[in-house]
């Protein structure tokens, strides 16, 4: 018996009928989907009628949720201007039928199903972890707050899917059915076979074309601030398209310190530069990644001493500083989950799993909130990995409060460590006084992390 497990359809149909064809020619007889159904692809309605002709078992996704939310938030907005994203949710709203709305209704933000002696959760959010103490070291140690009658933990938070076992609870990202946000597009999903007691899993991400996805869109009648960031089968053609032209043509590098210069793999400091030239405007992004760049590195070599990372180490903040605000293609809101997302998903970058995912998380802690056990990708990496991130995360964070400006003020800065201080000497011409807010305020899990006190000083030039 063979059970495929979809996620992230977001109503894209063309997507859906691929995975469907797909699946059953590889001889699944049941579908199950953790969520988020609709999205913002063109066929809404007829996605919905496509899962429930197939019977497919079905959650309801955060997304889906929103959707269905939409005209009760824009009533209580009354008179007052509805956001751009509201709007365009209640239109989506709007194109459901009665037949779909009812059928998204009816449904729960969770499930279980057991399947030849496997309990199977659907859900969009995976569980969280916390610290506790070890009764028997006194040391903090990380658990998750995991269901007991689970086998199998199933949901969709990234594009590829994966499968991560801990005490004994199987973690199961589905992958993104209907996910077009990159040079190349898939349509991802996981089948499930059971044979003679046994299980097996296994991860397909399939061709399919899109082209009727994206041309029947009417663009003109969404905001353009929406269109940037709702469509990302638009997205996807736009990067496609400036991906190749930046290809053939002279992309400025991002400068190399001697160190640094000669530990590259050929080919990865181009696909990074490649990519980010691809996604944002470039006279920006190397603006800001270069200054960027080359504080974190300099931070990294300074304080040698308390971290005692490699160059292995050194080279994924290398990096990770020049791809923090790829996210930036979406705007400023949430810029860092979407650089993560690309990070992750994207084929234009030659790294292994293991260092993509780095690379993705510093991206991600940059800005907002810095990792904890709170968040599961941070919480179920190897322990010498969660030291190596947060080490890095810290001197990121900094390095970036340091241009907080985008203005390039900072010309060089000199690193004092004592038993309970990190002072931070920064070179300038002007007291750079916003750079100087951004370290007191992102500069909290940098003393967390490195045990000091951190003081920053301007120096006059």
């Amino acid at each position: 018996m063979k059970i495929a497990l979809l996620g992230d359809i977001g109503a894209n149909l063309p997507a859906l009928e691929a995975v469907l064809n797909h699946a059953k020619t590889h001889g699944v007889s049941q579908f199950l989907n953790v969520g988020n159904s609709l999205g913002f692809g063109i066929y809404p309605d007829e996605t919905i009628q496509r899962l429930q002709m197939e019977n497919v078992v079905s959650i309801l996704g955060r997304f889906d949720a929103r959707v269905l939310k939409s005209p009760k938030n824009l009533e209580q907005l009354k008179k007052t201007k509805a956001p751009d994203e509201l709007i365009f949710l209640n239109r989506i709203y709007q194109s459901l039928s009665a037949n779909s709305l009812n059928y998204l209704s009816a449904l729960k933000r969770s499930a279980i199903v057991n399947i030849h002696g496997k309990t199977i959760l659907l859900t969009n959010q995976p569980p969280r972890a916390s610290k506790y103490p070890s009764p028997v070291t006194g040391e903090e140690t990380i658990q998750l707050q995991l269901p007991n009658e689970a086998d199998i933990i199933a949901f969709s938070r990234q594009q590829f899917p994966y499968l991560k076992r801990i005490n004994n609870i199987r973690f199961l990202n589905t992958g993104a059915v209907g996910y077009a946000y990159d040079i190349d597009i898939w349509a991802c999903y996981t089948v499930l076979q059971f044979s003679l007691g046994f299980m097996k899993v296994h991860q397909y991400h399939i061709k399919y074309d899109i082209s009727g996805q994206h041309t029947k869109t009417r663009i003109s009648e969404i905001p353009k601030t929406i269109s940037q960031t709702t469509y990302p089968e638009i997205i996807a053609e736009t990067i496609k398209q400036s991906y190749f032209v930046t290809k053939s043509a002279v992309v400025p590098s991002v400068p190399l310190s001697k160190k640094t210069a000669g530990q590259f793999k050929l080919g990865e400091i181009e696909s990074v530069q490649q990519l980010l030239a691809s996604c944002i405007d470039w006279k920006y992004a190397n603006h800001h990644a270069q200054q960027v760049n080359r504080l974190a590195l300099e931070l990294f070599d300074q304080l040698q001493t308390l971290h005692h990372l490699t160059d292995e180490e050194r080279n994924l903040l290398q990096y990770g500083s020049i791809l923090h605000d790829v996210g930036w293609m979406n705007g400023r809101k949430g810029h860092h989950k979407v650089a993560f997302n690309i990070i992750v998903n994207t084929t234009a970058l030659p790294f292994p799993k293991r260092e993509r995912f780095i690379i993705a998380l510093l991206a991600l802690y940059h800005r907002k909130s810095a990792p904890t056990v709170n968040d599961l990708p941070y919480a179920t990496l190897e322990p010498n990995d969660r030291q190596i991130v947060s080490y890095l995360t810290a001197i990121l964070r900094i390095a970036d409060a340091l241009d907080n400006s985008h203005q390039n003020l900072i010309e060089n800065l000199h690193c004092n460590i004592d038993d309970n201080n990190v002072s931070v000497i920064y070179s300038a011409k002007h007291p750079a006084e916003r750079e100087f807010s951004a370290v007191s305020k992102k500069g909290r899990f940098f003393e967390e992390v490195f045990e000091r006190k951190l003081v920053c000083q301007w120096k006059a030039i």
